[in-house]
Order: structure tokens, then sequence, then C-alpha cells
């Protein structure tokens, strides 16, 4: 798959209403960071990046994603664990799906986006 055809995969993830992340956002930072990558088969693309926090940690951030769930779950959680120990990152986080506090804080109005994965890594 093609940069163009990636970015434009991704902005489908990133249907949202009111975005705080956009295409433009991901192109930059793709662009501009070393730390920020895409994994990308003829059906699937995911956005990964390495992050470092103050503690020491690092991971890999992964997310948005599009394209075939499937080959998503099957190969692209692997290929994400390779490119984190490549990467001397002890940990994987994967932004996905929505559950958590949503009842808890729907009265208050918010609404639920995001349940972030998390894997340390042997």
């Amino acid at each position: 798959m093609n940069y163009e055809d990636a970015l434009s995969m991704l902005g489908s993830a990133l249907a949202d209403p009111h975005p705080t992340l956009t295409v433009a956002d991901l192109d930059l930072e793709l662009r501009t960071s070393p730390a920020a990558t895409l994994w990308t088969t003829d059906k699937s693309v995911v956005f990964l990046r390495r992050e470092v926090y103050e503690n020491g940690v690092r991971a890999l951030c992964a997310a948005p994603a599009a394209g075939d769930p499937q080959e998503t779950l099957e190969h692209g959680t692997h290929a994400a664990e390779e490119t984190a120990r490549e990467n001397g990152c002890t940990q994987v986080l994967i932004q996905a799906g929505r559950k958590g506090w949503a009842r808890a804080l729907k009265e208050q109005g918010y609404e639920e986006v995001a349940v972030v994965l998390r894997k340390v890594l042997d």
C-alpha cells in the first residue's frame, strides 16, 4: 500500500465529528519524527509511535488502525511487538474499542471514545 492510500485509510478511522487527531497531524509526524512509522499490508494500516516516558519506560503506541481487522489482529499485533522489541520498548499500548468509564461519566456530558490495552513484553 502506498503512503497516500495508507493516510486515506487512517482518515476513515479518524472520522469522529470532533477529532483530536487528524490525517494532517499523522502526516506531519511521519515526515518529521523518527519515532513514528506505519505498518502496512495491501489491506491494512496501523500508525506506530515510540514513546519514552519520564520514568524511562519505552513503549510502542499503536493507533489509529484501519483496514482488515482480522489481518490486523493476526499479523499487525505481532509486527507491533517485533517493532517494539527492535526499538528497546518494554510495552505495547494499543488504543482500541470503547469500554470503561462511560456509564459513570455520561451524566456529566462525557462520551467514551477509546480504550487503551497494554502488553508488557518479555
